[in-house]
C-alpha cells in the first residue's frame, strides 16, 4: 500500500515538471508598450492572461536571474514599476534580451520626459 502511494506521487512530480517544462517552452507572449503602462498578454494552450503594469518614474527595465541551469544563470527581461513586475523573455538569447532592456528603458526615458513637457489642462 505504501509502495503504491510513493510511486503515484512520482507521477505528480513527474506531470508538474512536464507542465513547467511546457509552461517555458511553448508561451506566446505579446506586449505594448503605452504612454503610462505596459500591458502583457500570455497565451499557453489556448488560456490567456493579461497583466498591466503602470509606469511610475523610477520604472526600468533589467535583466535578472529567472533560474540556474547546470550552474549558469538564466536570465529573464524584468520590468520593475514600484512594487509591480512583470517578467518574460526567458527562452530569448542573451543578445535579445540585452535589445529588449534597451529599448524599453529608452522608450520610459521617452515616455517620462513627454508627460513633462506636456501641456496643462486649464479649465
Amino acid at each position: 500500500m505504501v509502495g503504491i502511494v510513493i510511486v503515484d506521487g512520482f507521477w505528480f512530480i513527474g506531470l508538474g515538471f512536464a507542465s513547467l517544462w511546457l509552461k517555458l517552452r511553448f508561451p506566446k507572449t505579446i506586449l505594448l508598450l503605452e504612454r503610462d503602462r505596459l500591458i502583457m498578454q500570455r497565451v499557453f494552450l489556448g488560456f490567456k492572461s493579461i497583466t498591466e503594469t503602470p509606469f511610475l518614474p523610477d520604472t526600468k527595465a533589467k535583466l535578472v536571474t529567472a533560474f540556474e541551469g547546470n550552474d549558469d544563470p538564466v536570465y529573464s527581461i524584468s520590468v520593475i514599476s514600484g512594487t509591480r513586475r512583470a517578467e518574460f523573455g526567458t527562452q530569448l538569447s542573451r543578445e535579445e534580451k540585452d535589445w529588449f532592456v534597451e529599448h524599453i528603458n529608452e522608450f520610459l526615458r521617452g515616455s517620462v520626459n513627454r508627460e513633462s513637457e506636456a501641456p496643462a489642462e486649464s479649465q
